[in-house]
């Protein structure tokens, strides 16, 4: 069985000795005793052998500094002191990095300072070598012989927590473990093992701190568990271990160089991880820290895709000897696998092709290692709906949302592929591409509120034209994802304002008031719908009453299902139904007939038909047998509907973005189906304003207004 023994240590008492199983890592025993004032320890024996071994002391106390270690196999003859480095930890320092030690049964530590408390030396033995054989066939193309976790013998039991992803990858980090050069080839799986459970047991990471090890003879250890391909979050370079991939050499490179094979195999490494994340590795990448001593939270660091660990902390890590051979790594490995594909992207992935100039359509790009033939085509369940081809070095254009014969692409996803060959070989990668259609309070928010915006202004005009709005007040705060809604909450005539809110466990949270104007909510907040699903929240009287009551317009399978309450509070739908498609059908409300009701209604286009078809029913889950057209998607319009003329009975409306970035108004009544009713104005702005529509003063006609962030 496999053990690790830990000493707990405190100088100059000698304290328990307890040994360990590795497959249970209880919490030790440990003597509490005060700050140490002697620098030099007595000498300790531990109970069996140990393989490597590293010091610690409480987290609150000061670190200590110059700490020195020697260890014996027999308490006479000792190998000379070993500097022990600090391991970077946001939490603290309070551990050493761990060292090699081959084979010991007694240990000697010395450090400077008076005030360290709790100092601790663990040693680990970490047994015998699983039996399954220590090598890996290549998984993949260009992908090198990796020894995976389940062959050098991870602990599984041991890990913390799953595994977290920062995607995309933009950059390797190149480290050494600082322990020793002098390792025969069958230790080194022991040596990973033994580096895994100190990061684990006495660091207190959640797993390994390394995405991939290198040992001296070119075996390449697998790391950090979540997928060898994946940008699994590690815990390798304090502040930048998000978007990026420590390999780690296995020994010390301070004043030895590390071996050919060594190098050779992160060389293929280096080349094989960032084929996979497209990333040039003679490029550079900006970076956000995390935060660190050098580079506090936030700030933007330009960094080589090959950079080393003191490129952005104070330490000498990977070793100088291994920093200097970088510039040569990023050259060698630039070489590998002709040609290759370097950041292949659709900008944005996620496209609401709704001719409003804010996300309409993806550029979609990549460069290549090289001069090489290249095709590019987006496709969708066998269809191709845009490509294109050409030679050189790069490609930039952009897809229309459509297919050759100009019919709209609906909602889905989409994948752009790219292909290129030249004499070395030949290359090809995808990229996804979502197309959006139905509306998404998250999008309406991100592509319109500026960052960090925390107020909502509502903005409300009393009257259809232009001109300055009549009320401004501020409510909600769209920081914390809250979205408009309008309704007449109290059945008083007039319509007014309200936010729905994700909540944690991602519910809509309604807080409602019952009057225009800034202030606390009128009816005590409550949750329904789901935010998580998609839920876009409505507003109706459903039941005729005179009191308008909530409702969520809900994608579920390509259909809109509408679950309406007839009252203000949590519960179950009073009414629920499906109508109108999630691939082009936009969800519209209002008394459509007149009746004193209101109901679900959409609008929708056909693939080759830009013009919004509306389907007004006048009753809940019912279809309208005459759908109307008012409306051209193609021009940006955005169905609204309202009591436009104030004669009791809901109508289309669209706005639209003019050329000068603000949105027209452009509306009907009853009478006049499909016809502009009144002159077209302009209110509010197309980048920063999400248009909405009510009664305001209860004088019986809807009229216009916006929310904009602040």
């Amino acid at each position: 069985m496999r053990t690790v023994r830990r000493i707990s240590l405190a100088f100059p008492v000698v304290c328990v000795l307890s040994v360990l199983p590795v497959a249970q890592l209880p919490t030790m025993p440990r003597v509490a005793l005060h700050a140490l004032a002697a620098k030099s320890s007595a000498v300790l024996e531990a109970p069996g052998d140990f393989r490597m071994a590293g010091v610690s002391w409480d987290r609150s106390s000061p670190a200590p500094t110059n700490i020195r270690m020697r260890t014996s196999t027999n308490g006479k003859r000792w190998t000379s002191w070993t500097k022990l480095g600090i391991t970077d930890t946001v939490t603290g320092a309070h551990t050493t990095e761990p060292v090699w030690v081959g084979h010991a049964r007694f240990a000697e530590i010395r450090y400077d300072g008076h005030h360290a408390k709790n100092v601790k030396i663990d040693v680990i033995d970490p047994g015998a070598n699983p039996t399954a054989p220590l090598t890996s066939a290549e998984a993949a193309p260009g992908m090198p012989s990796i020894i995976t976790r389940a062959q050098w013998g991870a602990d599984e039991s041991i890990r913390k927590k799953p595994p977290h992803y920062a995607e995309p990858l933009q950059m390797v980090f190149i480290h050494h473990t600082a322990t020793s050069n002098s390792y025969a080839s069958s230790d080194s799986a022991a040596i990973v093992r033994s580096i895994y459970v100190y990061h684990v047991k006495t660091n207190g990471w959640d797993d390994i701190g390394y995405n991939f090890l290198v040992d001296r003879y070119g075996q390449i250890f697998e790391g950090r568990y979540g997928g060898m391909t994946r940008s699994v979050i590690g815990a390798h370079t304090l502040g930048f271990n998000s978007h990026s991939a420590g390999i780690s050499l296995i020994g010390t490179f301070n004043s030895a160089s590390p071996t050919s094979a060594m190098i050779s195999s992160v060389e293929k490494l280096a080349a094989w991880r960032m084929d996979v994340a497209h990333i040039f590795p003679g490029g550079t990448t900006p970076m956000t820290s995390g935060g660190n001593p050098r580079y506090p939270a936030g700030r933007r660091v330009t960094l080589h895709t090959i950079s080393g660990h003191r490129d952005v902390y104070d330490t000498d890590c990977p070793g100088q000897l291994a920093y200097n051979l970088l510039p040569q790594l990023r050259s060698v490995v630039t070489g590998i696998g002709d040609p290759k594909i370097y950041y292949p992207a659709a900008t944005p992935s996620v496209v609401t092709p709704n001719a409003d100039g804010i996300n309409d359509f993806p550029k979609v790009s990549a460069r290549f290692s090289s001069t090489v033939s290249w095709t590019e085509s987006v496709v969708s369940s066998g269809k191709t709906w845009f490509s294109s081809s050409g030679s050189g070095t790069s490609f930039s254009n952009s897809w229309n949302v459509k297919d050759p014969s100009g019919n709209l692409a609906p909602a889905g996803t989409y994948s752009l592929q790219i292909s290129a060959h030249n004499g070395h070989g030949s290359v090809s990668t995808s990229v996804p591409i979502s197309v959006v259609r139905f509306p998404s309070t998250t999008r309406n928010v991100a592509e319109r509120v500026p960052s960090g915006s925390k107020t909502w202004q509502w903005n409300l005009r009393d009257a259809n034209s232009a001109g300055a709005p009549d009320d401004t007040f501020n409510y909600g705060n769209p920081q914390l994802g809250d979205y408009p809604v309008v309704g007449d909450w109290d059945g008083n005539g007039s319509q007014t304002i309200g936010v729905v809110r994700p909540d944690a466990n991602g519910h809509w949270v309604w807080y409602l008031r019952n009057s225009n104007s800034a202030g606390s909510p009128s009816i005590t907040p409550f949750a329904y719908g789901s935010a998580r699903s998609g839920d876009f929240p409505v507003a109706g009287d459903w039941d005729g009453n005179g009191s308008w009551t909530i409702g969520v317009a809900r994608p579920n399978g390509g259909n809109i299902e509408w679950l309406l309450r007839n009252a203000n509070g949590a519960g179950s739908p009073d009414v629920s139904f499906d109508e109108g498609t999630t691939d082009f059908g936009y969800p519209v409300t209002g008394n459509f007939d007149g009746s004193g009701g209101a109901t679900a209604g959409y609008a929708a286009v056909h693939p080759a038909n830009p013009h919004w078809a509306w389907n007004l029913p006048t009753a809940n889950g019912t279809a309208d047998a005459t759908p109307m057209e008012y409306g051209n998607i193609g021009l940006g319009d955005r169905p609204i509907a309202g009591d436009w003329d104030g004669n009791g009975t809901a109508s289309a409306g669209v706005t639209r973005p003019d050329s000068s970035g603000h949105w027209t108004w452009l509306l009907t009544n009853p009478t006049l189906l499909g016809t502009t009713s009144a002159p077209a104005f302009s209110y509010g702005n197309v980048r920063t304003d999400i248009p909405i529509s009510g009664d305001w003063t209860g004088g019986g006609a809807t009229t216009p207004g916006v929310v904009r962030g602040g």
